[in-house]
Formats: structure tokens, sequence, C-alpha cells
């Protein structure tokens, strides 16, 4: 991918956070009140056992089952800021 769409801007926010996992649920709604419900934004995060997903307004978590690792190859990647 060479160019942003409309919708997207055209550098990426890289957040850390660390919090118990017992309070996992609370970030993952707020997260959810805070990405544009356009333009396909999500995000997500991982306990030890948890995992969340985070779309506008809907938040998807699953217990014990940890995603496998997907490569992105170059072409699908958009371009990093010098």
């Amino acid at each position: 991918m060479t160019s942003t769409g409309v919708d997207q801007p055209r550098h990426r926010t890289l957040l850390y956070f660390t919090a118990a996992a017992s309070e996992a649920p609370w970030p993952a709604a707020e997260l959810a009140t805070c990405l544009a419900p356009t333009g396909g934004w999500y995000t997500d995060f991982h306990t030890a056992t948890d995992t969340f997903v985070v779309f506008a307004d809907k938040v998807s978590a699953t217990h014990g089952v940890r995603p496998k690792a997907v490569a992105i190859p170059e072409s699908r990647t958009l371009p990093r800021s010098p």
C-alpha cells in the first residue's frame, strides 16, 4: 500500500500501557468509545490468557485463545515515517 485512504491519517499511533489483567475490560471499553467508526480502525491487546479486539463501540474478548502471528507482506504495509 503506497497511500492512505480518505479516512486514514498519514501516521499511526502506538500506545503502550499496563494494567492488571483483572482490569483489562475497562481499557477495552474506553478504547471502543474513542475509535472512529469509519476507516476500519481497530486495536487489540492481550493479557496472559485473554485477547481483546476493539472496534468503534464493540469489544470482542476471547479467553484462553491466543491468535497466531500473521506476517503482513511489505506490499500491504503503510510507508514508514522518516
